[in-house]
């Protein structure tokens, strides 16, 4: 349902995470949740946030478990098998 505030929490919960010092990721489709603009984030998502945007969530996912190392992989909503299945590689790697 738009306008509930889900993807307002959701760069809450990357920013707080990432105050705490984790290594956030974020996989941003449809550049919504850190909104970039030239590469950079137009909200604040936290310090130690990784970002990748306009990609398909299962590859932006595949490229940040090697790559980016995150602890943390935020990203908004599942929509196909195969970001499914990037999540489940990502918790078999111990990412959250």
């Amino acid at each position: 349902m738009p306008g509930m505030g889900k993807t307002t929490c959701l760069r809450d919960i990357a920013r707080i995470l990432s105050e705490k010092g984790y290594l956030v990721a974020i996989a941003d489709e449809r550049q919504e949740i850190a909104i970039c603009r030239q590469g950079n984030p137009s909200v604040n998502v936290g310090n130690r946030t990784d970002i990748m945007y306009g990609c398909p969530k299962w590859m932006a996912i595949g490229q940040m478990i090697r790559s980016m190392s995150p602890q943390v992989i935020i990203t908004d909503e599942i929509g196909c098998r195969e970001d499914v299945q990037a999540l489940m590689d990502a918790k078999r790697c111990g990412i959250a």
